[in-house]
């Protein structure tokens, strides 16, 4: 166990409204980083530092000496001064605050100092009532300590640390406990704002652990008691490599840095070839690849900024598809290459496709032969689409799918289901779908041979073309292009050759029209 990192802060009244807060480090060593890592653990302020005090954020600044920072500008409070930093994990609170709501971020962000030391941005508070004239931080988290043994042949380059717990939450939504006292306290929720996992990111770090060398990580985790957690490292070097350990028993204190296991690299197995990056993009070969993919995904890597290549047909057969949740979610960019991937699915589950949800990712040049049966009632089966179910904020370009969509569904698209209207909006540009679609639900459904439904404000379909037919003969919605397009949303430079047949609202473009449709062919005439 380690001392707690304390700052001192006098209270400086500058006139009557306003202060001016001025910290002293009393363990400052001469690095300018907010904390430093080695045998100790210091606290340092930056120029720059966010400070959330009694709910409204302040700035601090460093004076010359390099030792004392200055918050100024605070409103002047006669409740007394409560602080949290970094300012943006707070919730709304105030001098009357019993107890202050905040966010952990599930991943944090590897960043270095000038002498390539991790600056750990660990959350403290502090308080001081009225007439008090120093404020004390507290560390409410503690540092799991990972190290890296890189025994490979060659050099590698890292991508995240995550770690994971069985029984405990590590980031989201939290409360700080016992603010006026002097021994404030963290506990992690049990909603679903709460998670299981924490990951440390590495992606815009270009951190390398050379061969035959290793190297000391350190994650911010909130304190529990003993808890079986594993720890899972990806980095790459002729490829993306993973690797998982588990630590069991973790005790995790409070303004403790806890040692946790030496990972040796030389037994991670090789997910991908490839980089990840747009030049050298992950290769999915085969099955396989895909797989792997899906596994990832659903364990919640959602390879933000990752790029994959499709490099050959695949053949799925019977399928169940990526993107378990709206959680675990693709964000990558998927490159299909010009290639095709072929499955068939039967689900009576929600989403269904060759990805059940998608997120803010970018799908191009990608075919798709699809047969997919939604067998479930109409209160289960909702989203399907030959590419994507469910798409948050998903961009679609130069993109095929063939094949039959039946069943019980509320939203069948050819290329996908919905959009999300609470996410960004979804893009399709120069996409083309001949799956036929036929649907037996008792009520409300909207089909559409690119897309079921579009409602997402700023959301465009263009230059795209469909020729499958669309059946359903129980009141859906049915458009050659979108069963359903809501106003703020454009279809233009579009056309559907198929039949759409319909006892409800049926048009040659669009089912249900909100939004614009223009250029079409042929001519759209539902409003």
């Amino acid at each position: 166990m380690l001392a707690a990192a304390m700052v001192f802060t006098a209270c400086r009244k500058d006139d009557d409204n306003l202060v001016t807060l001025n910290v002293n480090l009393s363990d400052y060593t001469g690095s300018n980083t907010k904390m430093y890592v080695d045998a100790s653990r210091y606290t340092h302020w930056t120029s720059g530092d966010q400070v959330n005090i009694n709910g409204t954020g302040n700035t601090c600044s460093v004076d010359l000496s390099g030792d004392k920072a200055k918050i100024t500008g605070v409103p002047n409070s006669t409740g007394g001064y409560l602080a949290v930093y970094p300012a943006g994990i707070a919730g709304t609170y105030g001098t009357y605050s019993t107890s202050i709501s905040v966010t952990l971020p599930s991943t944090q962000t590897y960043t270095v100092d000038g002498s390539g030391n991790q600056i750990v941005k660990a959350p403290m508070y502090a308080y001081c009532a009225n007439g008090e004239t120093t404020l004390t931080f507290h560390n409410l988290c503690s540092l799991l300590k990972v190290t890296i043994n890189n025994n490979r042949s060659e050099d590698i380059t890292m991508q995240s640390i995550t770690v994971t717990s069985n029984s405990r939450k590590l980031s989201g939504s939290g409360t700080i406990n016992g603010v006026k006292t002097d021994s404030p306290s963290l506990s992690m929720g049990s909603s679903s704002s709460s998670f299981n996992y924490v990951t440390l990111d590495f992606t815009s770090a270009d951190e390398t652990v050379s061969q035959g060398t290793s190297k000391s990580y350190y994650v911010v985790v909130p304190s529990f008691a003993s808890t079986n957690i594993s720890i899972t490292v990806e980095a790459t070097s002729t490829g993306l490599m993973d690797l998982t350990l588990t630590h069991n028993s973790a005790v995790m204190d409070a303004n403790m840095i806890a040692t946790g296991p030496t990972i040796a690299m030389n037994s991670a197995v090789i997910d991908f070839a490839g980089m990840g990056t747009e030049s050298n993009p992950f290769q999915i070969n085969n099955l396989d690849d895909l797989n792997t993919l899906k596994t990832r995904v659903n364990a919640g890597k959602l390879y933000d900024g990752k790029y994959f290549k499709l490099m050959n047909d695949i053949d799925c057969g019977s399928w169940t598809g990526i993107g378990s949740t709206s959680s675990y979610i693709f964000n990558g960019t998927f490159d299909g290459n010009n290639n095709t991937i072929t499955y068939s699915q039967t689900s009576n589950s929600s989403y269904n496709g060759l990805f059940k949800h998608a997120g803010t990712a970018i799908f191009k040049n990608l075919n798709v032969n699809c047969t997919i049966n939604n067998t479930g009632a109409a209160s289960y089966a909702g989203y399907c689409g030959g590419i994507v179910g469910y798409s948050h904020g998903t961009t679609f370009l130069y993109c095929s799918a063939t094949g039959t969509i039946t069943g019980s569904g509320k939203y069948y698209g050819g290329i996908t289901g919905r959009n999300d209207q609470s996410a960004s909006k979804v893009t399709i540009g120069h996409c083309t779908s001949s799956v036929n679609i036929t649907g037996t639900i008792n009520g409300d459904a909207y089909m559409g041979g690119i897309i079921g439904m579009v409602e997402k404000t700023g959301s465009l379909i263009e230059y795209c073309s469909a020729s499958g037919d669309i059946t359903d003969a129980n009141g859906a919605k049915i458009g050659g292009i979108a069963g359903s397009i809501s106003s703020g949303c454009t279809i233009d430079n579009c056309t559907y050759t198929g039949t759409a047949t319909g006892s409800s609202l049926t048009g040659p473009i669009v089912g249900s029209k909100g939004g614009s449709v223009t250029n079409c062919t042929p001519s759209d005439q539902n409003d």
